[in-house]
């Protein structure tokens, strides 16, 4: 059985993809750029897959903008507008080592690399990647956040070609000995007014069923480093689940709009001639909680109306559900071969997800390890959940997107019938 693609999702036509990169509006359009292999469905020698859009849901794959080239194969970087108005593309060039380098575009279709590549060489590290450029707002120059290791070092230049290193920041967390990827660093304004920096940080755990996953910290950069200033009691996770990773956010843009790569550890997936998709853009925000301070998410969906569904009603392979529950209650989706999905919430408060396994995973994927999934809620009023199903990408946000959670689940055929138990009000609207 052949999986259908996803409509919202971006996905590659052909080949490999993996971390958002370059995220930007510029030249009118939404730029997106993806770690990309177009030789074969796995992972391999990466290079920069470009795609654009108009409104954040519809995509058109322009091609490869980035290859390999002496310095090595094209890693995880990201994109700003100079003051010339020309695109700058900041990658990481693995090759023998990790080495920051740029490269320029005058129409945001056609690149050319520096010849003054790397314009930050690798300091002696051998994890040293993914440079997230961002506008220093306190020295009015421009900063980059790179992943160094087990800390996240901050550079600063004025021209985005000369570099000098200027701070650093870890935590406690990494001494467990965990690898840093693809930070993040954006400023958010709080429920009072008050603006603060959110840093974000992609983890590879040493403990297999932890996998990949993805840290914030709320507090401020201050010119040269950032400084945590919320300290929750808990470590704070911008997924619930284990199957999105590399998240980062848009530059050019007024709001903090992110994505994210939705396959990341439950891979090799089940499809042919490509692999890999990101998550739909997402809103960032600050909220106040009765945990405290914490980030939340909405998605960019299509209009749609929500109508009322009926239990045991059959469903297309893209829509959205919302479901509103004073008290706990348990939903299900079936496909083909029966039950496939369940979430809800339980006696405890907490969300939970269900998935599958499919038959098309190898035997030795992390997947069944990672079927289910529980989420226990600050809030303790009525809950509302909303599930968006674009056919096997699956993303679920609830308590205002305090919780979000994007997850894979390959359906057989199309879903045979939805079912819930408890009372709860179930509408849908198709996409």
């Amino acid at each position: 059985m052949e999986f259908k693609r996803p409509k919202y999702h971006f996905t590659p036509a052909s080949g490999w993809i993996n971390d958002p990169n370059g995220l930007i509006y510029a030249f009118g359009k939404y730029h997106l750029f993806a770690q990309h292999n177009p030789e074969d469905a796995v992972w391999g020698p990466m290079h920069w897959l470009h795609g654009v859009s108009d409104d954040l849901l519809q995509w058109q794959e322009i091609g490869i903008a980035l290859y390999p080239d002496e310095l090595g194969t094209m890693f995880s970087g990201s994109a700003v507008m100079d003051a010339l108005g020309c695109m700058t593309l900041m990658y990481t060039a693995h090759g023998a080592k990790e080495q920051q380098c740029v490269a320029f575009s005058r129409d945001g279709t056609h690149f050319e690399k520096s010849a003054g590549n790397p314009v930050i060489p690798n300091p002696g590290i051998p994890d040293f990647r993914d440079p997230k450029v961002f506008w220093n707002r306190v020295y009015g120059c421009w900063s980059a956040a790179i992943a160094a290791g087990d800390e996240v070092q901050f550079y600063r230049s004025a021209d985005l070609l000369h570099w000098e290193r200027t701070g650093a920041f870890s935590t406690v967390e990494s001494r467990a000995g965990n690898i840093f990827e693809c930070p993040d660093c954006f400023s958010l304004v709080a429920p009072d007014g008050k603006i603060y920096d959110v840093l974000t940080i992609s983890m590879i755990f040493r403990k297999r069923e932890l996998g990949c996953r993805m840290r914030y910290f709320i507090g401020e950069f201050q010119g040269d480093t950032f400084v945590q200033t919320v300290f929750p009691e808990e470590a704070l996770a911008l997924e619930q689940g284990y199957d999105c990773y590399a998240g980062v956010t848009y530059a050019g843009l007024k709001e903090s709009i992110w994505m994210a790569w939705m396959t990341a550890t439950s891979c090799p997936l089940p499809l042919r001639g490509y692999c890999g998709s990101l998550t739909l853009a997402r809103k960032l925000s600050l909220r106040d909680t009765p945990s405290g301070l914490r980030l939340c998410q909405t998605c960019i969906l299509p209009a749609r109306t929500l109508e009322p569904v009926a239990c045991g009603t059959a469903l297309p392979e893209c829509f959205v559900l919302q479901v509103i529950a004073e008290k706990p209650f348990h939903l299900e989706l079936q496909d083909e071969k029966g039950s496939c999905m369940h979430l809800g919430l339980d006696g405890q408060n907490r969300i939970y997800t269900w998935r599958r396994k499919s038959e098309r995973f190898a035997a030795n994927s992390p997947y069944n390890e990672r079927q289910s999934t529980y989420w226990t809620r600050s809030e303790t009023g009525a809950l509302s959940l909303q599930v968006v199903v674009d056919a096997w990408c699956v993303e679920i946000f609830g308590d205002h997107g305090q919780y979000a959670h994007g997850l894979l689940a390959f359906w057989e055929g199309n879903i045979q019938r939805i079912d819930w138990q408890g009372q709860a009000d179930v509408r849908c609207a198709i996409l």
